[in-house]
């Protein structure tokens, strides 16, 4: 394989350093869902997914049924997908015959599934997404009580697997007030189960944000997404873990498990005086030195900002390797 002149590197060491700190915030018997949507936060589906089961993960969410079926094509057989977001009527049936679960936020999704469940012979493993605050998708309190009839009257095609939220706005200590009122709507729709006597396997609620600094949002699972590609979800969510561990600054506790570089093309002297790349935006204002890599605006390069989410080669940090050593993978 011809090399390309711009490479990822993932770190697998890091990302089980991440997953470690994150089981101690939330315990060991709380489920780590890796959300895995937008291809990976840009990471790569076919190559992170593989190395977050080498760290014991075995549940993945997406957005969609095409991010869905990126996922089955590199989990193993004993890891689980949940769709978080949309999925076409006409591809429940595909959904149901792999065992991949999926959110339902309405009534009339609810019957699609039970009809296609039928149809197939196998059940549909349904999360039911409940409206707390964040008026974007969510059963609101008259099509949930109907649900809970419907769920027990179809309980042969229909798995309650899970009972869920969003919560808009966890990062910011701003809305805290608007995350307890969410978390108090939910806990309504709880008892509602209870008193049906209607339990869903899971229930989750909370987000990277809510499971590194609101203890009393971790159920029975949780879905990370920045935290576990190293990234705070915010100032506040750090600050927070800084006083919990009275320190600082903790550069160990979430550590970046992604790298992009790049090769030297060319070393020339420059001048004093003379202007660098195009336009006048840089001149030298005494004799130079510089170097000349291959990166430009196909790279995501811009002046502002480092960009590198596609069209490059990614690479995984070998098991079998030192900590500088790295065995390509196809991206």
């Amino acid at each position: 394989m011809v090399k390309h002149s711009s490479r990822i590197y993932l770190k697998q060491s890091a990302l089980k350093s991440n997953f470690n700190f994150l089981r101690r915030k939330v315990g060991d018997d709380t489920r780590i869902s890796s959300v895995v949507k937008a291809n990976a936060y840009g990471h790569g589906i076919e190559t992170f997914v593989p190395m977050a089961e080498k760290c014991g993960i075995s549940h993945f969410s997406v957005a969609s049924a095409f991010e869905a079926e990126e996922v089955l094509n590199a989990c193993s057989p004993k890891s689980k997908i949940m769709i978080m977001g949309i999925l076409y009527e006409e591809d429940i049936p595909w959904a149901i015959e792999h065992e991949i679960e999926f959110y339902v936020f309405n009534y009339d999704k609810l019957e699609k599934a039970c009809k296609a469940a039928k149809s197939i012979g196998k059940p549909a493993h349904l999360h039911i997404e409940v409206e707390t605050g964040a008026n974007r998708t969510g059963m609101n309190a008259k099509e949930f009580s109907k649900t809970l009839t419907y769920l027990k009257k179809h309980k042969k095609h229909l798995v309650f697997e899970g009972l869920c939220t969003h919560f808009g706005g966890a990062e910011s200590l701003s809305n805290q007030f608007k995350i307890d009122a969410q978390h108090k709507r939910y806990k309504e729709f709880l008892k509602e189960c209870k008193a049906k006597k209607l339990l869903p396997k899971y229930r989750h609620i909370a987000c990277s944000a809510a499971a590194l600094a609101m203890k009393d949002t971790v159920y029975d699972m949780v879905r990370i997404g920045v935290a576990q590609y190293g990234f705070w979800p915010s100032p506040d969510i750090y600050y927070l873990h800084l006083q919990e561990v009275d320190k600082k600054s903790d550069g160990n506790a979430l550590k970046r498990i992604f790298n992009w570089k790049t090769d030297i093309m060319d070393i020339r002297h420059v001048n004093a005086g003379e202007f660098i790349g195009y336009g006048t935006a840089f001149q030298a204002t005494q004799d130079m030195r510089i170097a000349v890599m291959p990166l430009g605006y196909s790279n995501w390069l811009s002046p502002s900002l480092v960009k590198s989410r596609s069209g490059t080669h990614r690479w995984q940090e070998s098991t079998n390797s030192g900590p500088d050593q790295y065995e390509p993978l196809h991206g």
